[in-house]
């Protein structure tokens, strides 16, 4: 069975490359490898996390968690790139976190296309990665 790619669908997976293009030049010289750093100085849930992810693979799940302050949902994410991806860790999650933004705006677009018209959908869905809201970093500002 081949599978042909109609000019409507390829132009969600353009979205994704253009979202992927304008985030890599907006922030791409700013990341690295830290947890705190220029590219998020505000990282303090991200400290956590980590924290929490270093207890459960040192102590175990139990002691992680056991005080309630935080659902293991993101930490179990940071625990398992750590296995796979070691020391570069927090790199490997800001390039998926990346990613997944680029991913969610099909979602926009498909949404947009019920509200108005093809072309204007695609045009609103091209400038959603350029709105500097989606990232509270100060290398932006």
């Amino acid at each position: 069975m081949q599978y042909r790619l109609n000019i409507k669908t390829a132009h969600q997976w353009y979205l994704v490359a253009w979202s992927l293009v304008v985030q890599l030049l907006l922030v791409g010289r700013h990341i690295d490898n830290e947890i705190i750093s220029k590219y998020a100085p505000t990282a303090a849930d991200a400290k956590d996390y980590f924290r929490l992810a270093g207890i459960w693979k040192s102590l175990g799940f139990t002691e992680a968690f056991s005080d309630g302050m935080r659902t293991p949902g993101y930490p179990t994410i940071v625990y398992i790139f750590e296995k796979i991806f070691g020391d570069y860790t927090p790199i490997s999650l800001r390039l998926l976190h990346i990613l997944l933004f680029a991913i969610i705006q099909i979602s926009i677009f498909k949404i947009l296309k019920i509200f108005c018209r093809y072309e204007y959908a695609l045009i609103l869905t091209m400038i959603f990665p350029l709105l500097p809201t989606w990232h509270f970093t100060p290398v932006l500002t």
